[in-house]
């Protein structure tokens, strides 16, 4: 069975509310929902990627948790592929694992992913208890919220012999790559292609972590520099009598241009072209280990947005939105 068919069939189950591992929540006035995911925490060391936005996490989640929002850690929290737990709750118990344990137990769901699946198997001394994690949220009839994981086969049945896979994959990694897609300009591939075009059949916003691509309405970050480069030019020409002004939006287009750059020049090296997400259902939170810092979404009422915290000045800034998601299904979008 190819990977979008077995990928398509799992979705289908969790739209129809098919398995024990899926919870459905209200949307829409009244509820407000952050969604994190892609953290793979370790034990602090230079193997861990997320160390560099230890303090910026914990200062998001006390914004959202202050905000009266609900947190959706959507998979992939802990990387148990290359850490044990008590090396990652020993080194993430006072600053991340305490600022998700402020929120309320009612508005704090955890789901599973590929890299901490161990929360969804049986435990093994009590076979029949079931961990807290679950694999997939809808939220009223509009959206459906997981991983993204499930097109891959094995993880339960070999995942010991992926995770030594995993570690020696992440040890010649960081010998030999300098380029380790750490920075908000990861792009999306085939997997996020075939999550668009689930959603873009079934016309519901379809919302998942896994591939570490931001993502909005199908557009990727490689969208969001072209368009800002071109709203920054704008500025630029309106505000040519305002020297300080006009040199602080020089630099960040400077910036952004470096970054498009970057990514021209590795699409060239690799002869791939970008992946074209025709569907404007999808929608990915990115991902915690960027070098630059951390995305997630957000859900306020009718509304979503896709968000960057900076770990160089602890700020956020909004990349996509404000989306009114209830008028937009009710529209025409093949």
């Amino acid at each position: 069975m190819s990977i979008k068919k077995r990928a398509f069939e799992r979705f289908d189950q969790i739209l129809k509310g098919e398995g024990d591992f899926i919870r459905n929540l209200p949307v829409g006035p009244g509820h407000k929902y952050t969604i994190i995911s892609d953290l793979h925490m370790g034990d602090g060391s230079k193997a861990d990627n997320f160390r560099k936005n230890e303090s910026i996490l914990v200062k998001a989640l006390k914004h959202y948790r202050e905000k009266d929002y609900s947190v959706i850690l959507l998979g992939d929290i802990e990387e148990f592929h290359q850490f044990t737990l008590f090396h990652i709750y020993h080194k993430y118990a006072e600053t991340v694992y305490n600022a998700i344990n402020e929120f309320p137990e009612e508005r704090c769901y955890r789901l599973f992913g590929n890299h901490d699946i161990d929360w969804a198997l049986e435990d093994p001394i009590l076979k029949y208890k079931k961990t807290s994690a679950i694999e997939a949220i809808r939220l009223g009839d509009l959206i459906i919220v997981t991983h993204g994981h499930q097109a891959i086969e094995g993880y339960e049945k070999d995942l010991h012999l992926v995770r030594v896979g995993t570690y020696f994959f992440k040890f010649f990694e960081r010998l030999f790559s300098s380029d380790n897609k750490r920075s908000i300009t990861q792009l999306p591939d085939k997997k996020d292609k075939i999550y668009a075009d689930w959603a873009k059949e079934n016309r519901k916003i379809f919302i998942c972590g896994h591939t570490h691509a931001p993502i909005f309405m199908g557009r990727s970050m490689y969208d969001w520099i072209t368009a800002k480069i071109q709203s920054l030019k704008k500025e630029i020409d309106q505000s040519s009598e305002d020297e300080d002004k006009t040199g602080k939006l020089k630099k960040e287009r400077r910036s952004l241009l470096y970054y498009k750059r970057r990514l021209e020049d590795r699409q060239k090296k690799t002869g791939k072209p970008f992946v074209k997400l025709k569907s404007p259902y999808y929608f990915n939170s990115g991902s915690c280990i960027f070098k630059d810092g951390i995305t997630n979404i957000e859900i306020d009422e009718t509304r979503m947005r896709l968000i960057f915290w900076s770990n160089a000045d602890m700020k956020k800034e909004q990349i996509w939105g404000d989306f009114e998601f209830e008028n937009f299904l009710g529209e025409d979008h093949d």
